[in-house]
C-alpha cells in the first residue's frame, strides 16, 4: 500500500512538473488594438530566459499572413537553442498583406505590444518573409530601415512595384534572399533583379542558394530557418 502511494505521488509530481514546463513552452495568443481594431498575434519566448533580459526578436511572416501560429511552431525549437523571442501577427484579410490596416504603423504597434510583455533588444529586431510575405518583409524593412536590423526572405523577392521604396530608405538595411537550389520552377532571375536593384543603390544584399532544398518550406523549414538566422544574427542597428 505504501509502495502504491509512493508510486502515485511520484507520477503526480512528474505530471505537475511536465505541466509546468509545458505551460512555460506554450505559444501564446495575444491581442492589441490597431486603428481601433483587435489584432491577433502569436508569441513565444524561451523558457529559461529572464523576462528582464533583452533578447533579439524574429518576426516570421508566412504565405499570405494567415499562418502566424504555424510560423511560430516552425521557429520555436531554434528560438530555444539560440535564445531569441519569436512573434508573428495575423493579416487582417484572408487575401493577405497589403491593405491600409497592415502597414508600418500596425507592425510598430505589434512590436510595442510585445515589448510591453518582455524585454526586447531593440537593436536586433529582424524580419523573415516566406513566399507571398517575402515582398512584404523586404518592403517593410525598407520603409522602417532604422527600426529593423535586417531582413531575410525565402522563395520570394521584392516586387517591382516596391522598387520605388529603395531610394526612400534612410538606412542601407542588410537583406538576404534565399532560394532552394533544387527548385525547377521559381525563377532565380526574379530574385537577381531585386538584388541588382538594391545593390545598385549600395544596399548589402546577397542571394543564398540552399542545396538540397526545393522551396517546400513545410519539409525544409529547419534548414531554411537556420540559414536565415545565421544571416540575421550577424546584424544589429548602429
Amino acid at each position: 500500500m505504501k509502495y502504491t502511494i509512493a508510486v502515485l505521488l511520484a507520477v503526480l509530481l512528474v505530471s505537475v512538473s511536465f505541466s509546468a514546463a509545458s505551460e512555460k513552452n506554450l505559444i501564446r495568443e495575444e491581442q492589441f488594438l490597431s486603428k481601433g481594431k483587435k489584432r491577433v498575434y502569436y508569441f513565444f519566448a524561451p523558457e529559461g530566459a529572464n523576462a528582464s533580459t533583452p533578447l533579439p526578436l524574429v518576426i516570421p511572416l508566412l504565405g499570405k499572413g494567415r499562418d502566424a501560429k504555424k510560423a511560430i511552431e516552425k521557429w520555436q525549437e531554434l528560438a530555444v537553442r539560440e535564445n531569441f523571442v519569436v512573434a508573428s501577427p495575423m493579416a487582417l484579410g484572408r487575401s493577405g498583406w497589403g491593405g491600409a490596416d497592415d502597414g508600418p504603423e500596425f507592425f510598430r504597434g505589434f512590436v510595442e505590444s510585445i515589448k510591453a510583455k518582455r524585454a526586447i533588444n531593440t537593436q536586433r529586431i529582424y524580419l523573415f518573409g516566406h513566399k507571398e510575405s517575402a515582398s512584404m518583409a523586404i518592403a517593410l524593412g525598407l520603409i522602417e530601415s532604422e527600426y529593423y536590423a535586417a531582413v531575410s526572405s525565402n522563395f520570394g523577392s521584392l516586387d517591382t512595384f516596391s522598387y520605388r521604396l529603395i531610394d526612400a530608405a534612410r538606412r542601407k538595411i542588410p537583406v538576404a534572399m534565399m532560394i532552394g537550389r533544387d527548385d525547377p520552377f521559381f525563377p532565380l532571375e526574379t530574385i537577381k533583379a531585386a538584388r541588382d536593384a538594391l545593390n545598385a543603390r549600395s544596399f548589402p544584399v546577397e542571394i543564398i542558394l540552399i542545396p538540397g532544398h526545393d522551396n517546400d518550406y513545410n519539409r525544409g523549414f529547419d534548414l531554411v530557418n537556420r540559414t536565415a538566422w545565421e544571416f540575421l544574427k550577424a546584424h544589429e542597428l548602429p
